[in-house]
């Protein structure tokens, strides 16, 4: 079974079908996933500006992590989550992309970047 196979049958299946089709569904799932985005990425942003000492200078990196830390690791879990459920629905569209496939590389070498250290 090749894996473009294998995205036809994922996109296929009920859930796949029923994202895809419904009305308010899929802008629903894609709407949760920008904003998680936006969250997690607006987030990580503020913790590399604190680090690089433009923002927040008088209050210690650590302190600035741990309070941003649950809502960055909670936008990029719900992002993740609604991103599973979007490759589900348009799975051979994704596998035909070269967009996807780009991103996906890229998200496997920041796991491995981030694992390293």
């Amino acid at each position: 079974m090749s894996i473009l196979s294998m995205c036809q049958w994922l996109q296929d299946t009920d859930i796949g079908t029923s994202i895809r089709e419904s009305i308010w569904v899929f802008p629903i799932i894609e709407s949760t996933h920008v904003l998680a985005l936006s969250i997690s990425v607006g987030l990580l942003l503020v913790s590399d500006l604190r680090l690089m000492g433009y923002i927040m200078k008088r209050r210690p990196v650590s302190e600035v992590y741990e309070q941003i830390k649950p809502w960055m690791f909670t936008g990029f879990a719900i992002m993740t989550i609604t991103g599973i459920f979007l490759f589900w629905c348009q799975a051979v569209k994704a596998y035909n992309s070269i967009f996807f496939k780009t991103k996906v590389i890229l998200l496997i070498v920041a796991a491995l970047n981030a694992i390293a250290f």
